[in-house]
């Protein structure tokens, strides 16, 4: 735990669960990494973790995947997910134990920059944040702009308003 800072950071990187190309298993293993993560958890609060201190965050996928880690912790109740962008394609049609949603935690919040693309389209958090109504394209996301900086950028040409947060000057 804690050597340098009075906090620490998880970093949770499955890239051979979420690899493409099919969209549809990397969808489906957010649950099993989910469920995993929520087991570590668990060992970390029966190590000396605060839980209450906990604090989830996730983009697209990883939100997902912090909503089924939020539901399966059994050593308490996690106190915040932040949910950037959660993953919208299938999980608007599956069940609340499967996805993001406000009683995964005691707060969650959600920050929509991409609803109704690869973001998810409605309200699931306590508290749901839209900027720019949600939608893309997103300022400094539209495909002119991207392709002025970096013409070999198609990552971002593909995801650009879905990850937009990260170049937010804030």
């Amino acid at each position: 735990f804690t050597q340098r800072a009075d906090h620490n950071v998880i970093l949770l990187n499955a890239p051979r669960l979420e690899a493409g190309p099919w969209y549809l298993t990397a969808s489906q293993n957010t649950r099993v990494v989910g469920q995993y993560a929520a087991q570590f958890i668990d060992y970390l609060v029966s190590r000396g973790l605060y839980l209450p201190s906990l604090h989830l965050t996730g983009l697209s996928l990883g939100a997902q995947m912090a909503g089924v880690c939020g539901q399966n912790v059994k050593s308490g109740r996690v106190r915040r997910i932040t949910g950037l962008d959660p993953a919208g394609p299938l999980f608007n049609k599956w069940p609340k134990s499967l996805k993001l949603d406000a009683s995964d935690a005691e707060f969650v919040d959600i920050i929509h920059s991409d609803a109704g693309i690869f973001g998810y389209p409605r309200q699931i958090g306590h508290a749901d944040f839209w900027p720019n109504r949600g939608l893309a394209p997103q300022p400094g996301c539209n495909f002119k702009e991207i392709k002025m900086r970096n013409p070999d950028a198609i990552v971002e040409l593909s995801t650009g308003d879905h990850i937009s947060f990260l170049q937010s000057p804030y």
